[in-house]
C-alpha cells in the first residue's frame, strides 16, 4: 500500500520518509527512516517534549514591575523585567492586554500616582536577535514569523482589520489596538477577494505603508502583523494601562538589554509580580494550533534556564543534547536552527521523530502531550479536515511549508494497539494539498491494517 502511495505520479519525484513503529520500538514499515528531512512544524513535537520535561509541565514565567525611588506618590523610575512569558495573549485573556491592567492595577494599589522618569524595558534574558536569519524575507512582516522577545504582549503582532465600501472608494483601516500607525490607501474593487497584502514597513518604528486592493463583496479582512520591536510595542501599551489607573508616565519607554547601565535612582520601593499560566496549558497552543511564536519562545527559555544563553543556538543546543542523553536519538539524526520549523534549514530524520513520540509516551506528561496533539475533526487543529471519522485513534502533528509536508503522531491500529508513525517529505513540486491526501492515506492504512 505504502509503496503504491509514494510511486504514483505525479507524486513519485518526491522524497519521502516514513517509519512506523510500536510503542516497544519494533519497526513496523520504513522507507529511507534514517536520511534528513526538513521536518517544518514537526520540530515543535521536539521543542515541546524537551520543554515539557526540562521545564516541567507546571513551569511558570514570571514577569516583574518594579517602581524605583517612590516618595509622595511620585516613582522616578519604573523597570519591568520580561521572562519570555508568552502567554500576554488572546489565547489566555479576553483581552490580551489584561494582565497589563492587572500589573497597573497593582501599581497604584501601592501607592504610586506619578512616574517622573522612564519606564524602563529589561529584554536581558534573551539575546538581541528577535528574529532568526534563516527564516524567509517575505514571512518576516506576519504573524506567524514575529519577534521573539522577553516582554512581548499579543504574541509579537498586531491586527489591521480592513472593510471594502463601494467599488472605487478606499476601504476602510483599522487598529483595534492603537499602539502602531497605518498610511493605508486600499482601494475598494469589483469581486471577493480579500486584500492583496501589499505592504511595506517604516524602518525603526511600528509604522506600515499599506496599499492595494479588496473586493467589494470580501467582508472585513483581519490582517495580523508582525510588531516592528515587541519591546517598546508592549512598553508603550503597559503605559497606556498605566494612565488607565490613574498613574501618569512624563518619562519615555526605554528598551535595553543591559538595564543595570542606566543607574537609575533610588531603592525599590513598590514590586509588582506577575506569574503566567503553566507550561502545560500552552501545549495545545504550540502542537494543536501549531503557534510559531510560542514555540519560539519556549526555546529561548530553555535557552536561557538550561543552557548558556536565551538565544536560538543555545536553545536549540539544550535540545540536541536533551535528544541525545535522554531519547537516545542518533546526534546526526537531528539539526535545528529553530524552535517551530518555520525554516526549512530544521532537519530531522522519521526514525528521531518517532523516538521523540515513543519517549513522550512513557513520561508522567505523556497524556498531557498526546492530547496537545491535533485529532481529525477538532475545531481549530490542524487536522480539522482532514481524515474524516478517524478522530478517536489518531493524534499527530502536522507540517508544511513551501515544498514540505510532515505528519508524525500516534494512531490506534485494529485490536487497540498503539503505533507511533512518521511521515515527512520535501521536494514535491505540487501542492501542498495533493501530498497531504497522500499522507492521509498512508494513515488510513495504518488505521486499517497496522501498516
Amino acid at each position: 500500500m505504502v509503496d503504491s502511495v509514494i510511486a504514483q505520479p505525479p507524486l513519485h519525484r518526491t522524497h519521502w520518509g516514513i517509519e512506523i513503529t510500536d510503542l516497544a520500538g519494533r519497526v513496523r514499515l520504513e522507507r529511507n527512516a534514517e536520511r534528513l528531512f526538513s521536518a517544518a512544524s514537526n520540530a515543535k513535537l521536539a521543542t515541546m517534549a524537551a520543554a515539557m520535561e526540562l521545564l516541567g509541565p507546571e513551569f511558570r514565567w514570571t514577569t516583574t514591575m518594579e517602581a524605583r525611588g517612590i516618595a509622595d506618590g511620585v516613582a522616578q523610575a519604573v523597570v519591568v523585567a520580561g521572562s519570555g512569558d508568552p502567554t500576554f495573549s488572546d489565547h489566555f485573556h479576553d483581552d490580551p492586554l489584561a494582565p497589563l491592567d492587572s500589573m497597573a492595577d497593582s501599581l497604584a494599589a501601592a501607592g504610586v500616582r506619578r512616574i517622573a522618569g522612564p519606564l524602563v524595558v529589561s529584554q536581558a534574558l534573551f539575546d538581541s536577535l528577535l528574529v532568526h536569519p534563516a527564516w524567509e524575507t517575505y514571512d518576516l512582516d506576519w504573524y506567524y514569523a514575529a519577534p521573539v522577545a522577553p516582554f512581548a504582549v499579543m504574541e509579537g503582532a498586531y491586527p489591521v482589520v480592513i472593510t471594502p465600501r463601494a467599488v472605487g472608494t478606499e476601504a476602510t483601516v483599522e487598529l483595534p489596538v492603537p499602539l502602531a500607525r497605518t498610511d493605508a490607501r486600499i482601494v475598494t474593487v469589483e469581486g471577493d477577494r480579500g486584500w492583496n497584502d501589499d505592504l511595506r514597513r517604516i524602518a525603526g518604528t511600528d509604522s506600515v505603508v499599506l496599499r492595494g486592493v479588496i473586493g467589494a463583496g470580501a467582508g472585513p479582512d483581519t490582517s495580523w502583523l508582525a510588531q516592528d520591536a515587541p519591546g517598546r510595542f508592549a512598553g508603550r501599551a503597559l503605559v497606556a494601562a498605566l494612565e488607565r489607573k490613574g498613574i501618569a508616565v512624563e518619562g519615555p519607554v526605554v528598551v535595553t538589554r543591559h538595564p543595570a547601565q542606566l543607574a537609575l535612582p533610588g531603592d525599590v520601593g513598590a514590586r509588582v509580580v506577575w506569574r503566567s499560566a503553566p507550561l502545560g496549558d500552552l501545549a495545545p497552543i504550540v502542537l494543536e494550533q501549531s503557534d510559531n511564536w510560542v514555540a519560539e519562545q519556549i526555546l529561548k527559555t530553555l535557552g536561557a534556564e538550561h543552557g548558556e544563553a536565551g538565544s536560538w543556538s543555545a536553545g536549540t543546543a539544550v535540545i540536541e543534547s536533551f535528544l541525545a542523553e535522554r531519547v537516545g536519538v542518533d546526534p546526526g539524526a537531528v539539526y535545528l536552527r529553530d524552535g517551530s520549523g518555520l525554516t526549512g534549514q530544521t532537519l530531522l530524520t522519521p526514525r528521531a521523530l518517532t523516538a521523540i513520540l515513543r519517549y513522550a509516551a512513557g513520561r508522567p506528561w505523556g497524556a498531557r502531550f498526546r492530547d496537545a496533539l491535533p485529532s481529525p475533526g477538532e475545531a481549530e487543529g490542524t487536522l480539522e479536515d482532514r481524515l474524516e471519522g478517524r478522530g478517536e485513534r489518531i493524534a499527530a502533528k502536522t507540517g508544511t511549508i513551501r515544498h514540505v509536508n510532515s505528519l508524525s503522531g500516534y494512531a490506534v491500529a485494529p485490536g487497540g494497539e498503539v503505533l507511533v508513525f512518521s511521515i515527512l517529505t520535501h521536494a514535491s513540486g505540487r501542492p501542498a494539498s495533493e501530498v497531504r491526501r497522500a499522507m492521509d492515506r498512508i494513515v488510513e492504512a495504518i488505521l486499517d491494517n497496522g501498516s
